[in-house]
């Protein structure tokens, strides 16, 4: 068997440059040791550098056999099943990092936007009147604590009145969450896709919030019943919901017609000018170190990117 580590990238996604694989190859086989191939080879170890489209349940054993890492450069994984992450012999690291700040730009622009729309007047406007509602006044409902939440909660709490956080998984919990919620201006979800966070925000969920309440969406389409979010767009014309992510995507567009409340994007949140270049600085970094240290110093410095470090009961959160 070869003494060569094997680079392996199975897909991209579209909004990849159309070089990115020419890109990839040259800066990945400038590390020693290391070459890159669209292939699994089985004549050697490999690092799968995967993505959303990548099919994990298609590997076969003997290809997960000469597997010695994954990289995952996405924020989500709920593709990945979970008993990849809890049974294999190595380790699967995401890139949450990578795309973090982009998504977390994503909120903040929607919510600015919505309520301090930039004004624009073709004349010196004598009255000086800027009809806008202060931030200080709202309260923020935010569902996840991870990396993007984080950046959310960090960006927001010196503007608004009051931002709550809600994430079972780490403990932090509002009491009483659901007779809470007529009392909460903007929900912004930010949880991992698992069998407990799809459709959180249920038809229940979405009538007992404000009639002007604000939805803004850029995780995961599943988290949101997306019908029942519809109908009470439809109910509550002065709601309005910014969605980046769908129950299944391409979305069709007759599903929001007739609807003016409802601001639609083609999951773009985490794309950026240089999204590119700072994965393959991720791929390269998590490489070298992989290379470099010992398993279980490796281990311990992406103890917070391990993916097996993200089972909870039966799922991945």
């Amino acid at each position: 068997m070869s003494n060569m580590i094997n680079a392996c990238r199975l897909d991209l996604s579209a909004y990849h440059h159309a070089d990115f694989k020419n890109w990839e190859k040259q800066r990945l086989e400038s590390i020693s040791g290391l070459s890159y191939a669209e292939h699994i080879n089985t004549d050697t170890q490999n690092i799968l550098l995967s993505n959303t489209h990548t099919r994990f349940d298609q590997l076969s054993d003997e290809e997960l056999k000469h597997i010695s890492l994954i990289i995952h450069a996405n924020s989500g994984y709920d593709n990945i099943p979970v008993r990849l992450a809890r049974v294999l012999d190595f380790e699967i690291v995401v890139g949450n990092p990578i795309r973090a700040g982009a998504v977390a730009t994503y909120v903040l622009s929607q919510l600015f936007a919505h309520y301090n729309p930039s004004p624009h007047v073709e004349f010196w406007q004598a009255g000086r009147q800027w009809d806008r509602r202060p931030m200080d006044s709202l309260k923020i409902l935010l569902l996840g604590f991870g990396h993007i939440g984080k950046i959310v909660y960090k960006s927001l709490s010196p503007v608004v009145k009051e931002i709550v956080v809600h994430d079972p998984f780490l403990k932090i919990e509002v009491e009483d969450l659901q007779q809470q919620l007529p009392d909460f201006d903007v929900v912004i979800p930010l949880m991992s896709l698992n069998p407990t966070s799809k459709g959180f925000v249920s038809s229940h969920f979405l009538r007992s919030l404000k009639d002007d309440f604000v939805l803004i969406n850029g995780a995961r389409g599943d988290l949101i019943d997306q019908e029942s979010l519809i109908a009470v767009l439809r109910e509550k014309p002065s709601a309005q919901a910014y969605l980046d992510v769908f129950r299944k995507e391409p979305f069709a567009c007759n599903e929001f017609d007739g609807l003016d409340n409802v601001k639609l994007s083609s999951h773009v949140a985490g794309v950026y000018t240089g999204i590119d270049q700072n994965i393959l600085d991720f791929e390269e970094r998590v490489i070298e170190d992989f290379i470099a240290l010992k398993p279980d110093s490796f281990s311990e410095k992406y103890s917070g990117l391990i993916l097996r470090n993200r089972i909870y009961d039966d799922f991945l959160i």
